[in-house]
């Protein structure tokens, strides 16, 4: 009988503790863009960071998140706006890596582990925040040395040039409507 007062006061305790493990996704992230370009992205419960490389921008898209899908909600940031609501649902994952799948552009994105981390929003000294965190994105950024993986005839972008505009005049008619008022 004692025993079965000391298993139950055990799970008792222990079945009560409060768990605070967070989702898949939350934390620290890196992307290389088919094109070569690199990201981060700092995941959290209620908001998504990130930073592209040649951007002086930090982006900050509001998130909510679900089992296994993440909502990105439209959201004005500064001069950015993200025209679309999007989901992200997630396809796999590991220890050092998440992919992920856009129901918007319907591409699967491999997020991969970041080996630092992305402080927290100062918001009592905000733009030295800023300025430390694109400090130190953009030496990230430099060593991060992505890979263009785009086909020859992918990376040719035709010169405004190049293309004759006068030999495709559009004829538009207009009509007039007079109203007659008596």
């Amino acid at each position: 009988m004692k025993i079965l007062k000391i298993i139950f006061i055990f799970f008792l305790f222990f079945g009560c503790q409060k768990t605070t493990k967070d989702h898949l996704a939350v934390g620290t992230w890196t992307y290389c863009f088919k094109d070569g370009v690199y990201s981060e992205y700092k995941i959290k419960e209620n908001y998504i960071l990130r930073m592209h490389e040649g951007s002086e921008e930090i982006l900050i898209i509001k998130n909510e998140i679900n089992d296994s899908i993440m909502i990105l909600l439209n959201f004005k940031n500064g001069n950015t706006h993200l025209p679309y609501n999007d989901t992200l649902r997630i396809l796999s994952y590991s220890k050092h890596k998440i992919i992920l799948r856009s129901n918007y552009v319907r591409d699967k994105i491999e997020l991969k582990k970041a080996d630092f981390v992305i402080e927290d929003i100062d918001s009592t000294n905000l733009e030295l925040w800023k300025s430390k965190t694109l400090s130190e994105f953009k030496i990230r950024s430099k060593i991060a040395n992505c890979p263009d993986l785009r086909a020859e005839d992918e990376k040719i972008i035709p010169k405004l040039e190049d293309t004759n505009l006068d030999d495709k005049e559009e004829e538009i008619l207009i009509k007039f409507i007079k109203d007659s008022i008596e």
